[in-house]
């Protein structure tokens, strides 16, 4: 019998998860262990314990903040997701995302992100990459995002990032109307579309990005970066 528990420190299965995550095969193992032990969560993070015939076969955990630099607002985040080599196959990691997909929309959560180094995985489960981020760690890993409550306007955008681009005429009215010196003016623009902050709007055949004051208008059909503008009375 397959079980998700969603626990806090006081969860029946708390102290089998640290034992089982401190000898498991991950290196990061461990570390999720001494934070377990040291209960360093907050009061809605939780730790997510996949059981199999009572046996703890794989762990994940949803909290605020994962391995992504402080200098992005993103939040909340899955993160430490790991299952037993001998308990592979049984779609454990699908179950225990599912079980904070149901957990974070409780919470009234709009978004959930991961990071992973993993190509073709997590999108399987709906999430869609946002691009390649800095981490706490000096490297660069791949930041996903799923949104809870299904498609709407803004996912037909943020799923096809990479079909960005821009003409040279675009180069020009971006940075003259904004005052822009970035040398990549698609990455600029990709940034923004892509930041919490974000508001994605449908109109016709455009989509309007209103971001930090400024708003950038996409074409629906060519993804071409058609221009970006101040809002009026921003400066």
């Amino acid at each position: 019998m397959i079980e998700i528990h969603l626990m806090t420190a006081e969860h029946t299965y708390w102290k089998e998860t640290i034992s089982f995550a401190e000898r498991c095969s991950w290196r990061a193992g461990p570390f999720l262990a001494k934070k377990m032990q040291e209960n360093d969560f907050n009061e809605w993070e939780r730790v997510c314990a996949a059981c199999v015939d009572g046996e703890v076969a794989g762990f994940s955990t949803f909290t605020e903040r994962d391995e992504l630099s402080e200098q992005y607002d993103f939040t909340p985040f899955i993160g430490f997701v790991f299952v037993d080599e001998r308990y592979r196959g049984r779609r454990l990691s699908e179950r225990m995302i599912q079980s904070i997909f149901s957990y974070a929309k409780e919470l009234g959560c709009e978004k959930v992100y991961i990071m992973s180094g993993e190509v073709g995985l997590y999108e399987k489960y709906g999430f869609v990459k946002l691009g390649d981020y800095e981490t706490i760690y000096d490297s660069i890993d791949q930041l996903f995002v799923y949104n809870i409550d299904g498609e709407n306007p803004d996912w037909g955008l943020l799923k096809h990032l990479d079909k960005l681009h821009t003409t040279g005429l675009g180069v020009v009215r971006i940075k003259r109307n904004l005052s822009l010196d970035a040398e990549d003016v698609v990455k600029w623009c990709k940034d923004k579309i892509s930041s919490p902050q974000a508001m994605i709007t449908r109109k016709g055949k455009n989509w309007y990005v209103a971001a930090e004051g400024m708003v950038i208008t996409v074409n629906a059909q060519s993804y071409t970066i058609i221009t970006a503008h101040r809002e009026k009375g921003k400066r």
